[in-house]
């Protein structure tokens, strides 16, 4: 029973993950005394409160549910204790109004998607960018107006591939406010479209490819047309990419993504080592 209720509860994660849809995964991982369920015991939680399995029912389930939720808005996981007793209460436990007598620890992890990354634009530069981008494990969406730059053939690693006039195909993406946005289409209208578009939908991160001069004229036609450019900072990387010298569309395309990768995590850019 345990093991067949375990598999739906991963198939649906799963399904979940591959949809680009977090979900909170809740298991019982310490029982002091009695309690309604024991270690291991497993239910997933969507940040609607839909729920795949159970831990326990009742008001402690929907303490667990109400955390994780709650761990899905912060994106962290946590670990929460709930207590079956009136007594002898651990610190920072929930009360759960319960009197089976024990303490039933849960740990709440929040499975994340990896996000999606959308190539706009596959010359030179995004070819490699797309490549290298799906082998990083992002999920990949490859937008282009020209079906002889894009196909399964050329890009046979990335989730989706679409082609439609430049317009129509941007907005067939649907971009959103958690991907990450790489214009590198190289078409100077082209370009400054999908940068508009990107700004409108707030994209966590929009890199855009190109010379200083390009984009500073950019921010000069964004501003003529009253967007308010101290808005952009941390948003708009432009020109996308790290400083690594790099030369090649290769080159460029691991300077991007190290940039991304920065981004996405957090990190410094700093040399490591201690030499």
């Amino acid at each position: 029973m345990s093991n067949s209720l375990d598999k739906e509860i991963f198939a649906v994660l799963k399904n979940a993950v591959d949809k680009g849809e977090s979900v909170a995964l809740c298991i019982i991982v310490e029982k002091e005394g009695s309690g309604p369920r024991g270690p291991g015991t497993k239910m997933l939680v969507f940040q609607n409160g839909r729920t795949v399995g159970t831990i326990g029912g009742g008001p402690f389930e929907r303490m667990v549910v109400k955390e994780a939720i709650e761990a899905l808005k912060e994106g962290k996981p946590r670990t929460v204790k709930f207590a079956f007793r009136e007594n002898n209460v651990p610190l920072g436990a929930y009360r759960t109004g319960l009197i089976c007598g024990g303490v039933l620890t849960v740990f709440i992890d929040v499975i994340k998607p990896k996000p999606r990354v959308l190539v706009l634009g596959v010359g030179h530069v995004g070819k490699p960018l797309a490549y290298l981008a799906a082998l990083l494990g992002y999920r990949v969406w490859v937008v282009d107006d020209n079906p002889k730059h894009a196909s399964s053939e050329k890009f046979p690693n990335v989730e989706k591939i679409v082609v439609n006039d430049w317009e129509k195909a941007i907005e067939e993406v649907h971009i959103t406010n958690e991907d990450y946005v790489l214009i590198v289409h190289g078409e100077i209208k082209h370009d400054y479209v999908a940068l508009k578009k990107a700004l409108k939908a707030n994209a966590k991160y929009i890199g855009l490819l190109g010379s200083r001069n390009k984009v500073k004229t950019y921010l000069k036609m964004l501003s003529e047309e009253g967007y308010d450019l101290s808005g952009l900072k941390g948003k708009l990387y432009a020109p996308v990419g790290l400083d690594i010298g790099a030369h090649t569309p290769e080159e460029i395309a691991v300077s991007i993504l190290a940039e991304l990768l920065k981004i996405e995590r957090g990190g410094s850019g700093k040399h490591l080592t201690i030499v």
